[in-house]
């Protein structure tokens, strides 16, 4: 599926009677659109199936329908990258979650998770996780460097999960918009992930030895983020427990249709 198909939203309206513009919902679609045009078309990424009855789930918040769209790519250093939205009843995004989960190499664990299901952007989580210490500290650092400079002075710090301590990067951003600061905070993912792309195609070739050590820290990843309460919490109210369940089990386990039947 290429970015032209994701719901990216016009930036300004047609006409004088067009509807007034939803810079949440834009965002968003901005943000899913250049994880498209960068990453999966940029990079010529291969689709992957997503397990029986997870490409599409159906729930509600607070009375209001919501439905969360999956798809899954791999290729380009990534064993598997997902790309998931929610989006409301009138089809205008709410949220948008980016994970890409590097093959035994050099790059980091690709984490953006975006969320404003409230009518404003209650968290944005941005990370390169390191893989590799050294070749984080080279590459993917100066990417988040950028991203924290960026947003300096536009968002408020969110507290940091117990989990997250041990696997997240020191310079990940765990944070909310200030109100009328929205834009900045997409605007810095989308350069993001255009550095990611880049990232790919210069990221150093492991020894053998470290490339090991860079998938168990993965795994590791992937274990801390399953125990991620709240997460799995938020799902289970919107989508119902087993469906949950079962989603951030593929999310963050092998990918496999038997791991999460």
């Amino acid at each position: 599926m290429s970015a032209q198909a994701q719901p990216v939203l016009s930036s300004a309206p047609s006409s004088p009677s067009a509807a007034p513009r939803e810079p949440l919902s834009e965002g968003l679609g901005e943000v899913i659109g250049a994880a498209y045009e960068h990453l999966v078309d940029g990079l010529a990424m291969r689709e992957l199936s997503v397990p029986d009855g997870l490409g599409i789930l159906d729930g509600e918040v607070r009375g209001a329908t919501m439905t969360m769209t999956t798809r899954a790519y791999g290729g380009a250093g990534f064993e598997r990258l997902v790309l998931a939205t929610i989006v409301d009843g009138a089809g205008r995004p709410a949220s948008a979650t980016i994970i890409g989960l590097p093959e035994a190499s050099a790059l980091p664990i690709l984490g953006v998770d975006l969320i404003a299901l409230g009518g404003k952007l209650s968290l944005a989580a941005i990370d390169l996780a390191p893989t590799d210490e050294a070749a984080w500290a080279e590459h993917a650092a100066p990417l988040l460097r950028a991203c924290q400079a960026e947003l300096a002075g536009k968002v408020s710090p969110r507290r940091w999960p117990s989990f997250a301590r041990e696997v997240f990067s020191p310079l990940a951003q765990i944070v909310a918009a200030k109100a009328g600061a929205e834009e900045p905070v997409f605007q810095a993912t989308v350069r993001l992930l255009h550095g990611v792309a880049a990232l790919t195609r210069s990221a150093p070739v492991l020894p053998p030895d470290r490339a090991l050590a860079a998938y168990r820290r993965r795994l590791a990843w992937q274990v801390a983020e399953r125990s991620n309460r709240r997460e799995h919490d938020a799902l289970s109210r919107i989508f119902g427990a087993e469906a949950g369940e079962r989603y951030l089990r593929y999310l963050f386990g092998a990918g496999e249709v038997d791991d999460v039947a």
